[in-house]
């Protein structure tokens, strides 16, 4: 039994592993996104 609870914690730990990864990955291109949007805002800021 004990043996099968430490099972599920090894996967549920490798679980929240991959999903941590992911988001680091996707916060990574949110930040890409940001710095494309700040930058042509910038740019029309000085078309004004």
């Amino acid at each position: 039994n004990s043996l099968r609870q430490i099972e599920h914690l090894s996967s549920t730990i490798g679980q929240a592993v991959e999903v941590m990864q992911s988001l680091a990955s996707e916060s990574t291109q949110i930040g890409s996104v940001l710095e494309v949007i700040s930058s042509i805002a910038e740019q029309t800021n000085l078309l004004a």
